[in-house]
């Protein structure tokens, strides 16, 4: 009954985690297409992934009217971010020719087993377009599932190796960090790949890559965090409720803010250092 429940709550929630902005959010004639992933935990402390696909439909008349944006999702135990965003790639071509098209599609990929890692799987559906059965191939390409969810080039190009390194010892003493970004894509992209960076370690505490504006208030949680909100929400965070033991991570200006009566972490110079240069070699 408990299990059902969690997994009734899940659904429930998973428009607020689809529209985290949902505050922001207003008809257009043109937008950038994100692509992003949110996490829940389960009654069992087991964590399944939301991949989302935000995109604007294709307009209706020429010139372009105002749209609002579409979110497709998936909500999976499988931790892998590139075989998600190919996937909506495939969705989104399907969708702009016919939505019919890209629910056959779905609906078959749901009734296959995932691929293994370095496998691939076809995928047979009816493409409305043509109006014949055709296959599509669906593959993990990393033989190693740790480091499907990361993107080390991208955090280093983000962050910058000295911000990196802090904010990878701040993890390791468990110290609440709260990420802040101006788009949701870059924001689970970092946060994401951070922590699997901490491998074989595992994160214990509070762990909410995208936090919707609904439920700001969990940045004032009391036990060790790890929150991604969008700089726009900041305005109506209550900063003065976040402890000493937070610190802010702007992801878009590459720097760490870090409390008023924060204290320092002693570090070995020697260690720091040696982290430095291994990513500089990357």
């Amino acid at each position: 009954l408990e299990e059902e429940q969690d997994r009734l709550a899940s659904i429930n929630s998973l428009p607020m985690f689809c529209f985290p902005d949902v505050d922001l959010v207003e008809q257009v004639r043109k937008m950038k297409t994100e692509t992003y992933c949110f996490v829940f935990t389960d009654l069992q402390a087991q964590n399944k992934f939301g991949y989302c696909r935000r995109f604007l439909p294709a307009p209706k008349q020429n010139p372009p009217e105002k749209r609002f944006p579409v979110v497709y999702c998936m909500v999976t135990k499988l931790r892998s971010f590139e075989t998600f965003s190919k996937i909506f790639d495939q969705v989104v071509e399907l969708r702009d020719f016919s939505s019919a098209g890209a629910y056959s599609f779905l609906k078959a990929l749901i009734e296959q087993n995932a691929p293994k890692p370095a496998r691939s799987i076809t995928v047979k559906y009816i493409n409305a377009k043509i109006g014949n059965l055709v296959d599509i191939h669906v593959a993990r390409v990393t033989a190693d599932q740790r480091f499907e969810h990361v993107d080390l080039v991208h955090v280093l190009n983000k962050l910058g190796s000295k911000l990196l390194v802090e904010i990878f010892i701040n993890l390791l003493v468990e110290r609440k960090l709260l990420f802040v970004a101006e788009c949701l894509s870059d924001l689970t992209t970092v946060i994401h790949s951070i922590m699997q960076l901490l491998y074989p370690l595992h994160w214990q505490g509070i762990y909410i890559p995208v936090l919707p504006q609904e439920i700001i208030d969990a940045t004032s949680s009391p036990v060790p965090f790890v929150i991604g909100i969008l700089k726009q929400h900041t305005k109506v965070m209550d900063e003065e409720a976040l402890d000493d033991e937070c610190n802010i991570v702007y992801i878009t200006e590459k720097k760490i803010v870090k409390r008023p009566n924060f204290t320092d972490i002693p570090f070995n110079k020697k260690y720091r250092k040696r982290f430095l240069a291994e990513l500089k070699g990357l």
